[in-house]
């Protein structure tokens, strides 16, 4: 299924949406990425003339980041688009990826938020290609892994498609739950009654597809490889709706 948002697709609470095979989200060539979705935030593609857009698997996009430099393209949604208040106290992050040079991956943060600290999903460059969800909970970071140990080493190998999904729920006082995906299967969760603290700064924040937007002028830790789609959404996913999610455009990427 291509859409952004299709009819398997869950949509309750649904933030960002963003699909390059779907033509009310992304026309090539555009350096805008659109959401279809309600609220209509839109997003902005940096650096369009070195972004190859392909229309393999019904469309992605094909992102190269260079640590050295920190040259690199990205999707990057402004803090007056993203704000603390819509991903406050229970955040999923989802993507289809497809890893590619594995050569300049330095902690590649694939989606990022920077809100004190930041919440985001990045591969480890540790050789093992362990996946990262990370949030921030009264400043202090916590985070759950695709591990090899289950997933084999690498996490997720170069040039297969793989669905990544993140989530995390807090209830403002002293428990919080988080958990991560790959292709439906879950990787570690936590359920933690003993923490204390605020989510976030309560500041509004950028958001961002492939970069680390501490510096929102300049991408730094990017991804290398290709995504297809990517939602954010205001709630925390139980384990049936990763696979519904999964399940409902799975096809469209070889399973």
């Amino acid at each position: 299924m291509g859409g952004a948002a299709g009819p398997d697709i869950v949509t309750d609470k649904l933030v960002v949406s963003a699909d390059a095979g779907d033509p009310r989200s992304y026309v090539s060539g555009s350096s805008i990425v659109n959401n279809p979705s309600t609220p209509s935030y839109s997003g902005s593609l940096d650096n369009l003339a070195n972004t190859i857009f392909n229309t393999s698997s019904a469309g992605f996009w094909d992102f190269t980041h260079d640590p050295t430099t920190d040259e690199g393209q990205f999707i990057v949604y402004p803090p007056s688009d993203l704000t603390q208040g819509d991903v406050a106290n229970a955040i999923t992050y989802e993507c289809w990826v497809n890893r590619q040079d594995v050569s300049l991956d330095t902690n590649a943060r694939v989606m990022s938020s920077d809100i004190s600290d930041y919440n985001a999903i990045y591969i480890n460059s540790n050789g093992e290609g362990v996946v990262i969800f990370n949030i921030n909970i009264g400043g202090t970071s916590k985070s759950r892994q695709l591990q090899s140990s289950k997933f084999g080493s690498p996490v997720i190998p170069t040039n297969q498609w793989f669905h990544l999904l993140g989530t995390a729920t807090y209830n403002g006082s002293d428990t919080y739950s988080q958990a991560i995906y790959r292709n439906g299967v879950l990787g570690q969760e936590t359920i933690d009654g003993s923490i204390s603290g605020t989510w976030g700064d309560g500041t509004s924040r950028a958001f961002a597809i492939f970069c680390n937007v501490e510096d929102e002028a300049k991408p730094r830790d990017g991804f290398n490889g290709q995504i297809a789609c990517f939602r954010v959404y205001n709630r925390f996913f139980t384990q049936a709706d990763v696979l519904q999610n999964f399940n409902a455009q799975k096809s469209r990427f070889g399973y």
